[in-house]
This record gives C-alpha cells, sequence and structure tokens, in this order.
C-alpha cells in the first residue's frame, strides 16, 4: 500500500482534560502534523509569490528597466549578475512547486511503525524540498542586489573622459615679390611623418576659388615646406590652409589652420 502525502487539511478535536498525559502530547503532536501541511502550503504560496515579483524586475517596464533605461545600458559585470539571479529564481520556483507535488511511500497498512516511517519520509522530501526553494531564492535575490548595486554604482560614477593628444598644427604664410614675380611662401610645423592637406584659395568678387590643393607629408622633423607662384593677377586675396586628420581612441578629428594674405 502507499500513503500520499499532499497539502490537504485534517481537522481533529483534542479532548482537553487539563492534564498533560500520554494522550494530550500525542494529540498535540497529531495536530502538529496535520497543520504542517496547511503550514507548508502556506509558506510555499508566498514564496512562490516573492519569486514572482522578483520576475516582474527583469520584465519590461519593470522597476530596474524603468529606472536605468533599456537593457543596452547595463553594464557587462550587472548582465553577469542579473544571469545567475535569474538562474537561482527560477530553479527555487521549480523547486517550490515540486514541495506541493504529492509524494508517494510504500507502508504495510496493518503495521504502525511502518506508517510512521513512510509518512515521516514523505513529510521530510516536501521539505527538503522546501529547504532549497527558499536557500536559492536568498541566493537569487543577493546576487539580484549585487546586480542592482553596479547599475546604480554605474549611473553613480562620472563618465569617463577620453584624452585624445592634439597633434602640433603651426601654418606660416605670406607674400613675397621677388624680381617681379609673386610667391607665396608656405611654411607648416607637425609631427613627423604626419600627413597634411594644403590649400590655397584666391578670393575675387566675393567668391572663393580654389587655386592649388596638394596633400604633403611631414619629413622626419616634422616640417614641410612649399613655395607657391602667383601667375595671376586677378586675385588679390588669399587663404591658404592646412589640414590634418587624427584618429585616436577610435575617434577621428580634422582640424584646419587658415591664414588670410593680402597681395599689396
Amino acid at each position: 500500500m502507499k500513503i500520499y502525502v499532499t497539502n490537504k487539511i485534517f481537522n481533529m478535536a483534542i479532548t482537553d482534560k487539563h492534564i498533560a498525559g500520554e494522550t494530550f502530547w500525542l494529540n498535540i503532536a497529531a495536530e502538529n502534523i496535520y497543520s504542517t501541511f496547511e503550514k507548508r502550503a502556506t509558506s510555499v504560496k508566498n514564496l512562490k509569490l516573492v519569486i514572482e515579483w522578483a520576475f516582474g524586475l527583469f520584465l519590461t517596464g519593470g522597476f530596474v528597466l524603468s529606472i536605468f533605461g533599456s537593457i543596452e545600458n547595463f553594464n557587462l559585470i550587472s548582465l553577469v549578475l542579473f544571469g545567475i539571479a535569474f538562474f537561482f529564481l527560477t530553479a527555487s520556483y521549480a523547486l517550490a512547486s515540486q514541495a506541493q507535488y504529492p509524494v508517494t511511500k510504500e507502508y504495510h497498512p496493518n503495521d504502525v511503525s511502518d506508517i510512521s516511517i513512510a509518512f515521516s519520509s514523505a513529510v521530510k522530501t516536501q521539505a527538503d524540498f522546501f529547504k532549497w526553494a527558499a536557500g536559492m531564492t536568498l541566493t537569487g535575490f543577493f546576487f539580484l542586489a549585487l546586480a542592482i548595486l553596479f547599475l546604480f554604482y554605474k549611473a553613480k560614477k562620472p563618465p569617463e573622459v577620453v584624452k585624445i593628444t592634439v597633434n602640433p598644427l603651426l601654418l606660416r604664410t605670406s607674400i613675397e615679390k621677388k624680381e617681379g614675380n609673386y610667391f607665396i611662401p608656405v611654411s607648416i610645423m607637425t609631427l613627423p611623418d604626419s600627413k597634411i592637406d594644403l590649400t590655397i584659395t584666391g578670393v575675387k568678387d566675393g567668391e572663393n576659388n580654389v587655386l592649388y590643393t596638394q596633400p604633403f607629408l611631414a619629413d622626419t622633423t616634422g616640417r614641410i615646406s612649399y613655395s607657391y607662384p602667383l601667375t595671376t593677377k586677378e586675385f588679390d586675396t588669399f587663404f591658404v590652409r592646412a589640414g590634418i586628420q587624427e584618429s585616436e581612441a577610435e575617434t577621428t578629428i580634422e582640424r584646419f589652420t587658415t591664414v588670410k594674405i593680402i597681395r599689396k
């Protein structure tokens, strides 16, 4: 024969004679055995409600997402801790459900001792499931609290400032006249082996006309020298521009230095 231990509640009246004898303690023990089903059922139900509430923290619109935004904004440590917490809470929910299922034990119907052993073993099995569920729930909440703590730490931590080293870019130019001819000498100082784009523009009637554009590679001292001959007399105002591109920390920056010169 098998005994099925469930969460069904039994009622039993105690014949109270105000005497703490053998019958009194047997009745007390029986009442505790009967009430243990109700207590365990209530405990399991409350535990599952707590776990379900914790699952709500992971859902869209939950507490965590409403404060810290989308999951893309979470740091890696918090994501790992959330994953561990989710694992423990899922396992505890499964164990809590297992604690509600009936447990079967075989026993001899005419052997009181065998019935007692089978019953106690079934109750112990359900109790063990509940203890494991409670322990895993506490562990899950521990990792959940750590994950939220790291989110708060990340939110309060000042943003990291990416320092970018700006290369020097010095431009010197003018208009020189030699033997009746005009020249625009250009001298650029930057870092060695840097690539510089040089552009010379003439201004006429408010419009810019590109007269010369050419990339240059700085020498080992970081210098670039060039002289542009002015073969036309239709421009009196010029803009000399030197540009450089810099890449650092996955960021590309373009810098330009422009000098305005006038032919007199």
